[in-house]
């Protein structure tokens, strides 16, 4: 009897450990060297070089402070990093490698075979898939070879709010992800909640999921959500190699509204969501959503009003910063939202997509703080990005790098729609910006973003 219980023990912890890898597996342990280098680090991605240099020791207790920061050896990053590690992929399946981000570009190799150089992987924003299915193997290799961001490029910057990171944040910092799929994996999946602010007692959500069968064969299957006031299935058949998005619109039962902190509670839902051929599971994904409805509109001044849920709310919020190795964890980062609320604030401003891993607006999500993102001033100033300033757009002013940007506000876009508390995008702070001015009032954005009185009596208005 101990013995059948025994198999059928291992047989529920194998089962439990494919299903767990049908919504990817991250590849954190590395090992990371300097080209040229025999010294090998341990590197736990997402990180930077610097980062993972930190961690090991390499600069010395307490460098933040005083100025030791400054005597760090710069030239060291001029020299491509490489970082290795292995996995393993289990025969039959399709293979996916997902990178959500490397700064700057980046070399990459899986079994010793190139799948991607440094001139296509420009760009510290961009999300980048490859399929690996035909090249790999029971056990594999990868190996990234990172390079430093030029001086004249759109990259990951703290601007005046912390010193110049001495590698410029070259790594790979963000997660590294291998998605496994017999066949049909769900590529991306959008929940869009729609609510009756006149009564808050209605409420619905539009879910967009978009399949990608990589099979060379049709399928059938269905796709199913779960949540917590009901479930949707919708019969799909895919051709050989499409890609669709299916749309589903569901009524919620008894809504929960996601409010910020200083007006009800964060409410939050969680969606589940697969794809499956009978009592095979091909990919299962995990979305957590709000109900919740964000208006702006502007004033007689110039001035941006929000309405959450159809209620006018004040915004009171401060600028937020990671840490200069991007090593924050998700206790810190906590602890330091938690302050943001004891300060009575309900609201922070991102500024150029902080967070190596998502954890920060998983955190907001949860405590009720809304979030502003969207691009720094950085790439505003020819000082920092060392490009040629032109006009009210800053540095983005040719094709080359006008379409990096475009890549970089689709890809994140994507990358964080799904968490209620974003309720907006700032694409600049003091050129790319619209300063809304009345009729007699001049607009005088060029660096201060003010709206000058035209009126020598009155006084200049911000």
């Amino acid at each position: 009897m101990k013995k059948y219980l025994s198999l059928i023990i291992l047989a529920a912890i194998a089962l439990s450990s494919c299903r767990a890898n049908l919504e990817g597996t991250d590849l954190t342990h590395w090992k990371l060297q300097r080209e040229g280098s025999k010294q090998v680090y341990d590197a736990t991605v997402p990180c930077t070089v610097a980062g993972a240099l930190n961690e090991a020791g390499v600069f010395g207790e307490n460098v933040l402070e005083q100025d030791r920061y400054f005597s760090i050896d710069k030239v060291q990053f001029d020299s491509p990093w490489i970082f290795a590690t292995r996995f393993k992929a289990e025969k039959g399946l399709n293979h996916v490698l997902r990178f959500e981000g490397i700064s700057y570009s980046a070399d990459i190799w899986v079994n010793g075979k190139q799948i991607a150089s440094a001139d296509t992987t420009v760009g510290v924003f961009c999300i980048r898939e490859y399929d690996i299915t035909k090249i790999a193997k029971a056990d594999n290799t990868l190996k990234v070879r990172v390079f430093k961001a030029p001086e004249q490029c759109l990259n990951n910057g703290y601007v005046d709010w912390n010193p110049r990171p001495v590698d410029e944040s070259m790594g790979i910092w963000r997660k590294v992800e291998l998605i496994s799929t017999p066949d049909v994996r769900i590529a991306d999946v959008f929940v869009k909640p729609e609510v009756n602010v006149e009564n808050l007692n209605e409420a619905s959500i539009t879910v967009e999921a978009t399949l990608v069968n990589h099979s060379q064969a049709p399928t059938e299957g269905v796709l199913r959500g779960v949540y917590e006031s009901g479930q949707f299935e919708i019969a799909v058949t895919l051709a050989p190699g499409e890609t669709r998005t299916i749309t589903v619109q569901e009524p919620i039962v008894k809504p929960s509204i996601w409010w910020s902190h200083d007006m009800g509670k964060p409410n939050l839902y969680n969606l589940n969501i697969s794809f499956a051929k009978g009592d095979i599971v091909s990919h299962s994904r995990k979305v957590r959503f709000g109900l919740r409805d964000i208006k702006g509109e502007i004033d007689q001044y110039g001035h941006r009003l929000f309405k959450l849920n159809g209620r006018p709310i004040l915004i009171k919020s401060a600028g937020w910063t990671d840490d200069i190795f991007m090593q924050d964890t998700r206790e810190r980062t906590l602890n330091q939202l938690e302050l943001v609320k004891n300060m009575g604030l309900n609201s922070v401003r991102f500024e150029n997509i902080w967070s190596k891993d998502g954890s920060v607006y998983d955190l907001c999500d949860s405590l009720g703080i809304m979030t502003m993102v969207g691009w720094s001033c950085q790439w505003e100033w020819k000082e920092y990005c060392g490009m040629k300033e032109v006009g009210r757009f800053g540095c983005i002013n040719d094709p080359e790098t006008e379409a990096l940007a475009i890549r970089y506000l689709h890809d994140q876009l994507l990358w964080m729609r799904n968490h209620p508390s974003v309720i907006s995008w700032g694409t600049g702070s003091d050129k790319i910006i619209r300063c809304f001015c009345t009729a007699d009032r001049t607009c005088n954005a060029r660096r201060t973003g003010r709206c000058i009185l035209s009126d020598p009596q009155e006084k200049q208005r911000e």
